[in-house]
């Protein structure tokens, strides 16, 4: 594999397309004929920062408003709230709940969904549960009824 060498010449070329007339690495290395990550290495060997590196959140032109859709929860953007995870980010029914309450929700607390939509965050779909263990044991008498139910309308012949 050849080693490309740039002279000054063209790295100042670079620069000014970069800097100056607000082009694209991307588009730069088309230019030049060779990668985009070949570009991004010479603009930081020169000393320089990339255009957006030190943007993060809602400073970034690719922002999208901190809010998406994680396994089918909706997670949102709140580096303040003290259960988000280490990228800032907390699950929305969990939000919703914890405005509904008044207060932030405790550690073990645990937030289930009726209609078993994930992403379906109205408080009245919402029940709160003191653990994980009371959730799992609201489940069992779940299917336990239905069991019965069940069992019940469709007697065995």
């Amino acid at each position: 594999m050849l080693k490309r060498i740039f002279t000054e010449k063209q790295k100042i070329e670079i620069y000014n397309l970069y800097f100056k007339s607000n082009m694209s690495q991307r588009k730069i290395a088309k230019r030049i004929g060779c990668s985009q990550s070949l570009i991004g290495k010479i603009i930081k060997k020169g000393g320089y920062k990339a255009r957006y590196s030190d943007r993060r959140g809602n400073c970034n032109p690719s922002w999208k408003g901190g809010r998406w859709d994680h396994r089918g929860y909706i997670v949102v953007y709140d580096p303040s709230h003290p259960h988000c995870n280490t990228r800032g980010y907390v699950r929305e029914h969990r939000l919703v709940m914890e405005k509904y309450l008044g207060r932030y929700l405790k550690k073990g607390e645990f937030v289930h969904h009726i209609n078993a939509i994930r992403d379906d965050n109205r408080i009245e779909n919402l029940k709160l549960f003191k653990s994980r263990g009371t959730h799992t044991q609201w489940h069992f008498s779940q299917r336990r009824a239905t069991e019965l139910l069940q069992k019940d309308f469709c007697p065995n012949p």
